[in-house]
């Protein structure tokens, strides 16, 4: 399915507790003055979303991280960045950046690994084609109310580190500037500019993948 020429998908990975695997699929756009996609090639690109999420989850000049709401064992490992051929949509060429410095969660306790905080992007255009969403999962305890909620400061504080990862990834690099995050949608084949993101206080429940974690069951027979 056709895509907007330039479209990039990022994959950020990471390792939980127990084995398990949790990626996180952004898309954006990397700019130049000349508007040639190809240069920045998908490298560039994929080490400067790095820098940003780095900065995401330890905290940078002026804004806060994210690593005290993380549990010791969730590490983030990787980020693999595809350019998207805007004929067929698949991916085109390849690019993986390693973290340079440990980016990893801080509590020594953690809730189940399924449990989440949905992380909304928001943009202009109205409908579902507009909206899209990660979730962050390999969570600390600690983070929720009596009620069962997130409180209001944690979902606020990853909204804020949020917000100075997307402002932090369109600063100019040494040869291109920047990338500017977006969310795609295939079916209008467009891509619309996040201008918000919302972080909901109700704990989700993110897709789980194994990494083929054999399974130990236990049966009774009737």
């Amino acid at each position: 399915m056709p895509v907007p020429a330039g479209t990039t998908r990022i994959n950020i990975n990471a390792s939980l507790e127990g084995g398990e695997l949790m990626v996180h699929t952004l898309h954006v756009l990397g700019l130049n003055g000349a508007g040639d996609f190809r240069t920045p090639n998908v490298q560039e690109i994929t080490d400067k979303v790095r820098d940003g999420w780095q900065s995401f989850i330890n905290g940078s000049a002026g804004v806060g991280g994210i690593k005290g709401a993380l549990h010791t064992n969730t590490v983030y490992t990787s980020v693999a960045g595809y350019q998207l051929d805007p004929v067929s949509g698949n991916a085109q060429f390849q690019a993986l950046s390693q973290f340079t410095a440990a980016t990893k969660g801080l509590v020594s306790s953690s809730l189940p690994t399924e449990v989440a905080m949905a992380v909304s992007l928001i943009t202009g255009r109205a409908g579902r084609t507009g909206r899209g969403r990660f979730y962050l999962g390999g969570l600390g305890a600690g983070l929720l109310t009596p009620q069962g909620r997130f409180q209001a400061a944690e979902t606020a504080a990853v909204g804020t580190a949020f917000a100075g990862f997307a402002n932090g990834i369109r600063q100019p690099g040494l040869d291109f500037q920047g990338c500017r995050l977006v969310v795609l949608s295939r079916t209008a084949n467009i891509n619309s500019d996040v201008l918000e993101v919302r972080v909901g206080d109700v704990p989700d429940v993110q897709r789980r993948r194994r990494n083929r974690l054999r399974e130990t069951y236990s049966s009774s027979l009737l």
